[in-house]
């Protein structure tokens, strides 16, 4: 069941299914404390944890729901390995 991200938010640095621009994608919210200087204050951000860098504004995501219990972390590894698999571009008519 989707739950919208203004009536509820998922724990920190949990993977969950999310809805980003209408595809759904694993991702995890974070929350980041910045100790190194007395004005920073913490703040959040929507992260891939399959992709080191990747992070989304907060008005991309819409919706979000839990990972499935009943699969395995080794199965939606795989899943996720498959949505990012680079794709061979289809031939043109008349190209070799």
């Amino acid at each position: 069941m989707w739950i919208k991200v203004t009536d509820e938010l998922p724990k920190a640095n949990t993977p969950v299914l999310i809805l980003c621009n209408g595809q759904v994608r694993i991702g995890q919210l974070v929350w980041e404390h910045p100790t190194h200087e007395e004005t920073f204050t913490s703040y959040t951000y929507w992260d891939d944890p399959y992709d080191d860098g990747q992070l989304w504004e907060f008005f991309y995501i819409t919706h979000w729901q839990p990972l499935p219990k009943s699969v395995p972390k080794r199965e939606i590894d795989a899943v996720v390995d498959e949505l990012f698999k680079p794709k061979e571009l289809p031939k043109l008519p008349g190209m070799h």
